[in-house]
């Protein structure tokens, strides 16, 4: 039998020939290059520009925050920084650059809920004088939303360590779109193992959503930290307006009128039976020119002093968690303070509050707090009205301004009505009072009521006011639905 001739049998190929290893590789390779990429392209989003977005993200695990970024500034910048003083008591310098599109706040980290200690513009830059082992956190202005580095997903905070460093708050700095967060670690960890969730619920919610959830879960504040599901009329059990077309004018004319105000001297400056040169009714305003005492006064600026008095703000914008900015506001150059817990309980303001129910007939519940005002020399808060158009907010518009003069004033300082030619003065002891809104329409306000406090020409002016909404104001505060918390 002839044989069958099969050939020279081949060597099976190396294992790394194979066509499933080279596909493997191939992926493991790419992966390498894929990570490696940001080491070949330098990027810093702190102190330039960025290349790609894997690139940014490894820089930022790379530099960790603003202080590790200021860090490596002084590292790459010889001489720009040098060490801090041992001493704690002895101040140094260091600079901080606003690359963000927001107004940013700076506080000083006091284990708390931190305290203002400067504020920065978009784009501007500022020298910080600070002490060893002080540290910092931004915030957008006016409210204490933090800004934080979108990419690490933390907050912006520093820790200067050495003299000359510079911070920089990103390009790319914003709030955190998770809303549900602690602003203060430890603080809010305190607050909620207290039971302040319950207690003040607005606050705690807006500040300390993250401890309320794991302390007090039944409260839902993830759900509640959206300001539009906690802050309807029906959650905050709003129901029956406190005056109805009609009442306005039936309130000022009894006082108008009716003996047992006389006590109180009323004086009417303005009412519907006077007309406008157009031939229109008047808006009402009245003085009562001895509503109080000087020691009821005096109760009121002490009262002042213990809250504090600071440069008064305006309200801004409203972000989705129903806070309102606080604006420092070149229209209006006072000093206020809010008479709310040890002032609100002294026997004088208890008076005042009182006296004031039972003249309009309207509960304190519907009340702000009294805002203790203080004027010195050529201050002023130029023309503004105290309501707006239809307030959709639980509380409603402001109804009335019940205004009290703490003190006299040697020259100025006088409340003009601006479209309506009336100038009142301050006189220790009255009370000014207007509407805000419409008789016919108590929802609405009344567009012929801007006023303003004229400058102090000589002297000081002291004042207070509680402003009156058409609903319930303290349980809408409570639950921070107002722009403001209790």
């Amino acid at each position: 039998m002839p044989k069958i001739s099969r050939g020279k049998k081949k060597a099976p190929k190396p294992f790394w020939q194979s066509g499933s290893f080279i596909f493997c590789a191939s992926v493991v390779v790419l992966s390498i290059i894929l990570t490696l990429e940001p080491v070949a392209v330098m990027v810093d989003d702190y102190f330039g520009t960025t290349t790609s977005n894997r690139a940014l993200q490894q820089q930022h695990r790379r530099l960790g925050g603003m202080n590790e970024a200021a860090e490596r500034h002084c590292q790459e910048n010889p001489g720009t920084c040098t060490e801090a003083p041992e001493d704690i008591h002895t101040s140094f310098q260091v600079h901080l650059i606003n690359k963000s599109v927001y107004r940013a706040d700076i506080h000083w980290d006091n284990d708390s809920t931190g305290q203002v200690i400067s504020n920065i513009e978009a784009g501007a830059s500022l020298d910080l004088t600070v002490f060893p082992a002080n540290k910092f956190f931004i915030t957008r202005h006016g409210v204490k939303e933090g800004l934080f580095d979108p990419l690490a997903n933390r907050p912006l905070r520093f820790e200067p360590t050495k003299v000359g460093q510079t911070f920089v708050i990103p390009e790319n700095a914003a709030p955190s779109d998770d809303k549900c967060i602690d602003r203060f670690d430890k603080a809010c960890q305190d607050y909620a193992k207290a039971g302040k969730c319950w207690e003040q619920p607005g606050w705690m919610i807006v500040h300390c959503c993250q401890s309320c959830n794991e302390y007090s879960p039944e409260l839902d504040a993830a759900r509640l930290i959206d300001g539009s599901v906690r802050c309807t009329k029906e959650n905050m059990n709003i129901t029956e307006p406190v005056w109805k077309p009609g009442d306005l004018d039936a309130l000022f004319t009894k006082w108008a009128n009716d003996p047992e105000f006389k006590q109180f001297q009323p004086n009417v400056l303005s009412s519907p039976d006077q007309f406008d040169a157009n031939g229109l009714p008047q808006p009402w305003v009245i003085t009562f020119d001895n509503f109080f005492s000087q020691e009821e006064a005096q109760a009121l600026i002490e009262g002042g002093r213990m809250a504090g008095f600071d440069r008064s703000t305006n309200q801004g914008k409203t972000n989705d968690q129903g806070e309102m900015e606080m604006v420092t506001s070149t229209t209006r150059t006072s000093s206020n303070a809010w008479c709310i817990g040890d002032c609100q309980q002294l026997p004088g303001v208890r008076t005042m509050t009182k006296r004031i129910e039972q003249v309009t007939g309207i509960e304190e519940k519907n009340y702000e707090p009294f805002q203790v005002l203080e004027y010195q020399d050529k201050q002023f808060y130029k023309m503004h009205h105290d309501s707006e158009g239809r307030d959709p907010k639980p509380p409603g518009n402001r109804i009335l301004t019940f205004f009290l003069y703490l003190s006299n004033v040697e020259e100025g300082g006088e409340t003009q009505f601006n479209k309506l030619g009336i100038y009142v003065k301050p006189k220790l002891g009255r009370a000014l009072v207007w509407p805000s809104v419409r008789n016919e329409s108590p929802d609405f306000w009344d567009d012929r009521m801007y006023h303003e406090a004229m400058p102090v020409v000589r002297g000081e002016k002291y004042a207070a006011n509680h402003w009156i909404h058409l609903n319930d104001y303290e349980g809408p505060n409570r639950w921070g639905c107002t722009g403001s918390f209790a």
